[in-house]
């Protein structure tokens, strides 16, 4: 039988998935699209990239497929 300590929640995001980064600075949010570098769960803070950037920045998972850079 399968049990519920058997079972895992899915991340949020998974790494290597498409994901929206925004960054918001008061009353403006620019959002562009990036690939998450590792998984996460909503909460979790994660590395990402911009598409178009070769730098890393950490970002919290928001919601499946959404993370905020939120420095």
């Amino acid at each position: 039988p399968v049990l519920a300590d058997d079972l895992q929640a899915l991340p949020a995001v998974a790494a290597q998935e498409p994901v929206a980064v925004a960054v918001e600075r008061g009353s403006v949010r620019i959002v562009t699209a990036g690939v998450a570098l590792q998984d996460g769960a909503v909460g979790e803070r994660i590395a990402v990239r911009a598409q178009q950037s070769r730098h890393a920045v950490q970002a919290r998972v928001v919601a499946r497929g959404e993370v905020i850079v939120d420095e």
